[in-house]
């Protein structure tokens, strides 16, 4: 992205929630638990070929909350490198949309990134496989949140 975002820019979560209803199967999520929150933004993604929609994957992020009863605690916080701390510290001279400040802010704690992926493809193959599946999410997990720790 580039650019400054007007103050009154829509949120992207509403967008995806409209998506999100194109799912052919229930997305599957966390139970409810004290540590983790929901952090209302589902990752999607999709393939079409001429018959419409061949596959829809939808990923579900949390926040961990090491101490749930008090949020403010710093025990709360991310180990976060000088760069990151910078960037969220780093506030611009003109206002931005409030769902963008929460998303900044709410990078100070742990996420688990991407924690639950609900897939669907239309046509079953050996892509389709609970194994490839399992075996896709995680490589797309290493590959983004790791590739430091795995090219050392």
């Amino acid at each position: 992205m580039a650019g400054i975002l007007p103050e009154d820019a829509p949120d992207p979560r509403v967008e995806q929630a409209e998506r999100l209803k194109l799912m052919p199967i229930p997305v599957m999520g966390l139970m409810s638990q004290p540590s983790l929150e929901d952090t209302d933004t589902v990752g999607l993604g999709y393939g079409q070929d001429a018959r419409g929609y061949s596959e829809m994957t939808a990923s579900v992020t949390y926040t961990v909350w090491r101490n749930p009863i008090d949020r403010s605690d710093p025990i709360n916080l991310a180990d976060l490198d000088e760069q990151t701390r910078r960037a969220i510290e780093d506030v611009p001279p003109w206002p931005r949309p409030a769902w963008l400040v929460e998303q900044v802010e709410r990078m100070r704690y742990p996420q688990l990134w991407e924690a639950v992926r609900t897939t669907w493809h239309r046509d079953p193959s050996e892509r389709s496989s609970v194994r490839s599946v399992l075996v896709d999410h995680v490589n797309y997990i290493l590959m983004n949140q790791y590739r430091g720790v795995l090219l050392m």
